[in-house]
């Protein structure tokens, strides 16, 4: 029995909104990946920020807000994002996978191996995995929060190497069974230290795979596949239902339907605009300072901020909309999604910027990735990054991997343009 109510009318209306702004876009572009990133944003925000308008007890007042708000990002975004092919990072770009690839990816999986012998010896871990257990994963992070240095040192080496990682998957862009060999490879690693993995996790890298495959073969085949991964959409939504029962100390339940399975997980996912009520009318200017402050320190390097530089939104968030804290009983984080986000941290009134502040930076390193095709699995990872990361976990999930990893990346490519340039290097990955 589910214990929420749908108005089939105005899911629909949502749905064909998003739909309509999807098609006018994608009409305008002619390059695969542009539709795949149109679609990916578009339907995952809907998904979270859009189709709980149709629950029954969600205040109509915030269907103006997202229609205005995604209606700005919409402008604003087919304003800026461009169809500009470019060879003028080329020779880096392929200098990086001829030399670099196969190191960086070796690296990244050593860096992440590393978790199974430092601090505690976890191999065995590989050949007898531990059954998968959420609360003991939560009572590890909150007892390491303090890393010892050799353990900060290896946690910000493998996030600076990230945006390397994916794009170098590329190297191996022939042969997709070895890019999903690699990607699970990680995250059994990852799970097998951890005793968890989370689903988005898993999603991230089967939306790699499903990606890549897409834009792999023409026309005819991607419908296959689309119809395809249709079919088999249902024992994976199964799979993240029953896998997440198992890692919370349930047991699998094998009494109920596929159906309804589908319309838990629906459920759980569409409640965002409920706490609509929760935090409107309740602006404080001290949000958007803080806000601001923590998107300019995103520059520097954390021991250059101090507490400046850690704005805990989300952890506000659920304290204004539940009253808890972190450590109460059975806390857990709530989130507002993008809608929601905006109207708490910029007002009922000013919320749009954050709308086109985000089509701005969407464009911004969508035009970058989007000009040359071996940048292609690095755009897969913003991709995912702009549409189900910043859906669910909003702007201070996303932005950091923005602001650090791919400038970072950028200027690493900026340096070795111009070493080759100096040497009158000629190279060339094809």
């Amino acid at each position: 029995m589910l214990d929420y109510q749908i108005d089939l009318t105005v899911l629909v209306v949502i749905v064909l909104f998003n739909i309509g702004l999807c098609w006018v876009l994608c009409k305008k572009y002619r390059n695969f990946n542009h539709k795949i990133a149109i679609i990916s944003i578009f339907s995952f925000n809907c998904l979270y920020a859009g189709c709980g308008i149709s629950l029954k007890g969600c205040n109509s007042l915030y269907a103006l807000y997202y229609v205005v708000y995604f209606l700005v990002f919409f402008f604003v975004l087919k304003a800026r994002l461009t169809e500009r092919k470019t060879t003028k990072r080329e020779a880096a770009v392929d200098y990086l996978l001829i030399r670099y690839a196969t190191t960086i990816i070796i690296v990244y999986t050593l860096l992440n191996f590393s978790s199974l012998v430092y601090p505690v010896i976890k191999v065995g871990n590989l050949i007898h995995p531990p059954s998968p257990d959420v609360r003991a994963w939560l009572d590890l992070v909150y007892d390491n929060q303090e890393k010892s240095f050799l353990g900060s040192v290896i946690y910000m080496l493998q996030n600076l190497l990230l945006p390397f990682y994916y794009f170098s998957l590329y190297k191996y862009n022939d042969n997709i069974k070895k890019i999903a060999t690699i990607l699970f490879l990680n995250l059994y690693i990852s799970y097998c230290a951890a005793g968890n993995i989370g689903r988005s996790s898993i999603l991230v890298s089967v939306l790699i795979i499903f990606f890549a495959l897409l834009n792999k073969f023409d026309k005819k085949n991607r419908k296959r596949i689309i119809i395809g991964s249709l079919l088999v959409l249902p024992l994976l939504l199964v799979g993240f239902y029953q896998y997440s029962l198992i890692r919370v100390g349930d047991d699998i339940n094998i009494g109920i339907s596929t159906v309804d399975i589908i319309s838990i997980l629906f459920g759980q996912e569409i409640g965002y605009p409920l706490w609509f009520d929760s935090y409107y009318g309740h602006y404080n200017t001290s949000s958007t300072v803080k806000y601001f402050v923590w998107l300019l320190l995103l520059l520097f390097p954390g021991f250059m901020k101090g507490d400046m530089g850690n704005y805990r939104l989300n952890a506000e968030f659920t304290y204004l909309t539940t009253g808890m804290l972190p450590g109460d009983p059975n806390f857990s984080i709530k989130l507002p999604g993008m809608v929601g986000e905006s109207i708490y941290v910029l007002g009922p009134y000013f919320f749009f910027i954050h709308a086109v502040l985000f089509a701005i930076i969407v464009s911004i390193v969508l035009n970058y990735l989007l000009a040359n095709k071996k940048l292609s699995f690095l755009l897969y990872f913003y991709i995912i990054s702009f549409s189900f990361d910043i859906a669910r976990g909003g702007t201070t999930a996303v932005y950091p991997l923005v602001i650090k990893h791919f400038l970072l990346f950028i200027i690493i490519v900026y340096l070795v343009e111009r070493k080759l340039r100096k040497h009158k290097v000629n190279i060339s990955y094809d």
